[in-house]
């Protein structure tokens, strides 16, 4: 009887314990919904710019059989810590610094417990954007190279920028910093960079162009101020020479003689020039544009100026349009001389001579030649034209002639006696 009693006791005891085990619920947190800050963290979301250490969040739940509750966040192994939990309050507070363009998201686990039952819920912690980002320019360095006669108006270039952040913040728009008197302009969507209409490049006169650009974002919120962001860059403008330029004579003026021994043939002088595009130069091919009659000819490589006739047959100065030209040369005159011996007869001879200098009043020495006659002295030589003439000596005949001819002239007349 006792035996009965005693296992009558037992399975009571036994269901007594399963009823209460039975009754042992475990805890659960408070649902929430969007931008609520009290629950399990479900659909919360915190801006990038919440500053280390601020309150952003509070765990709330509870135990059926009203046990007390405490709280806890964990995260995947090797993954950053953002938040720190206070276990009874289930305060949570950002421990470090949040950054979307980096990472837009955080997956953390919330562990509520009663200390016999613990709840683990798996949470998403959206990151939302502030205006923090400045425009990054793209292909940096900003270098291009334009023609110099590139038109005006023609689009050169095309700068672009990018900012990472969202919304107005993200958008990127263009200008250049005041500059005085540049040659070019952008357009403020697009970024392409334009000549300026009216402007042009000129590669001897600016061989290169620094322009400075300005990106800037369409603005927005940081640390509860609105802000705008800017970026600058500087763009290297070269300019290439192409052929827009004459070519230029160096050594100029030019002076060249022609001596009385001269043959057809023969170098006088040699003429050098450049092309005026030094950058960009083309062969140099020369000519005789006028004013030769003939008598020249130039080497159209070399430069290099040659006689094609002999000096007697020269007979004015060259020049062109009315104006001389820039080099000089003798010019050979035939002059006519008269002279008288005592019985009065008159002979007449003709003799060359040449002209020291066109430019000043010419003098020459000559020796007079007479044909036919062994036996001479001159005593007395006029000249029958403006100038002087002085005999040097009369037994040889030599005479020292100082005339200022015209050029138009071509023989002198001289009386000895």
């Amino acid at each position: 009887m006792k035996s009965m009693r005693k296992k009558q006791i037992l399975i009571l005891l036994i269901a007594l314990c399963m009823s209460m085990a039975q009754s042992d619920f475990a805890p659960y947190f408070y649902d929430n919904g969007a931008g609520s800050s009290n629950g399990n963290m479900a659909l919360f979301s915190i801006s990038e710019d919440t500053s280390i250490g601020t309150h952003v969040y509070t765990l709330n739940g509870s135990d059926p059989e009203g046990e007390p509750v405490t709280y806890g966040m964990t995260f995947d192994k090797g993954s950053k810590e953002y938040f720190s939990v206070e276990p009874k309050s289930g305060n949570v507070t950002l421990i470090q610094t949040l950054d979307r363009e980096v990472q837009d998201e955080i997956i953390a686990f919330v562990t509520i417990t009663d200390g016999r039952n613990k709840v683990v819920e798996n949470v998403r912690v959206f990151i939302t954007d502030a205006n923090d980002e400045k425009p990054e320019f793209l292909n940096l360095p900003l270098i291009v190279d334009v023609p110099e006669d590139k038109a005006s108006g023609s689009s050169i270039y095309r700068v672009q920028a990018v900012d990472r952040d969202l919304g107005s913040g993200g958008s990127v728009s263009y200008y250049l910093q005041s500059m005085p008197s540049t040659k070019f302009t952008i357009d403020g969507h697009s970024g392409v960079l334009r000549i300026r209409s009216g402007e042009s490049l000129d590669y001897e006169l600016s061989r290169t162009h620094f322009v400075t650009v300005v990106a800037k974002d369409g603005g927005g919120k940081y640390h509860g101020k609105y802000q705008v962001m800017t970026s600058t860059a500087i763009i290297t403008i070269n300019v290439l020479d192409t052929q827009d330029s004459p070519p230029v004579f160096v050594g100029t003026p030019y002076f060249g003689f022609v001596y009385e021994v001269s043959v057809p043939g023969s170098e006088i002088f040699t003429v050098f020039a450049k092309d005026g595009d030094q950058n960009n130069p083309n062969a140099m091919h020369y000519s005789i544009l006028s004013g030769s009659d003939g008598f020249f000819s130039i080497n159209s490589s070399s430069g290099c100026i040659s006689l094609t006739s002999f000096p007697v047959q020269l007979r004015n100065e060259l020049y062109d349009e009315g104006h001389f030209l820039t080099f000089k040369y003798d010019v050979y005159l035939l002059i006519c001389l008269n002279y008288a011996k005592s019985d009065a007869n008159v002979h007449k001879f003709r003799c060359d001579f040449t002209c020291i200098s066109v430019w000043h009043v010419p003098k020459a020495v000559f020796q007079l030649l007479f044909w036919g006659e062994k036996d001479y002295e001159v005593s007395v030589i006029r000249l029958r034209t403006h100038g002087d003439a002085e005999l040097l000596d009369g037994r040889s005949a030599r005479v020292l002639l100082s005339v200022q001819l015209c050029f138009t002239d071509v023989s002198v007349d001289l009386w000895l006696f």
